[in-house]
């Protein structure tokens, strides 16, 4: 808020100060605090990411004189260490990371605790830190399981007719698998989107 002070006064000689000066000043004793944050991955869910670049963005409520720092903890035993966003402009800040792909030792798929700490503003208040959380995952869905039936033809071999094409995923996907037939004669089923058949089980 604001408070202003009044300067009155006189000499030694008794003699009353003809004008009078007010000084306003700003009392500040809030913590600056974020408004928005995001984790954002082109082609990606916020606070998902695979590998590759991830944006973090944080705006403030108020100007900063000491600009926020960010840590990432993730899994494996490769960590990012407090260190400096930068300033977009006013009083947004974003830090870039690259996600790299998952090896088993340095660098873990898995969820990664999110720390922006440190900024304070022009009265010299410091914010509480705040954690947020962002899903790695590295690894590339895989076919877990394929078969091909027709009636009491199970493995793989078919006769004239429909046949069903069962495919069941290693994980959810996002992203309806899709299959192409590559068969003798000049006919050839070109790339086409499978059936959902619920949880991670598709169909042709």
């Amino acid at each position: 808020g604001y408070d202003g002070v009044t300067f009155t006064g006189s000499n030694l000689l008794s003699t009353e100060a003809n004008t009078t000066e007010t000084t306003t000043y700003v009392v500040d004793n809030g913590n600056p605090v974020i408004t928005s944050y995001s984790a954002s991955q082109t082609g990606n869910a916020p606070d998902k990411a695979k590998a590759g670049a991830v944006v973090f963005t944080a705006t403030f409520d108020e100007t900063l004189s000491i600009v926020p720092k960010i840590a990432i903890n993730q899994p494996g035993s490769t960590d990012i260490l407090a260190t400096n966003m930068t300033l977009v402009s006013g009083n947004t800040y974003n830090y870039t990371y690259t996600v790299q792909s998952a090896n088993g030792g340095t660098y873990v798929d898995g969820s990664a605790t999110v720390t922006i700490s440190a900024a304070a503003d022009l009265a010299g208040n410091v914010m509480t830190s705040v954690n947020h959380t962002i899903v790695i995952d590295t690894t590339k869905p895989t076919v877990q399981s394929f078969q091909i039936s027709q009636g009491i033809n199970t493995a793989g071999t078919v006769k004239a007719g429909a046949s069903t094409i069962t495919v069941v995923m290693s994980e959810a996907v996002t992203t309806i698998p899709k299959i192409t037939i590559n068969q003798p004669g000049s006919t050839d089923i070109a790339s086409t989107n499978m059936t959902s058949a619920g949880g991670n089980t598709y169909t042709y």
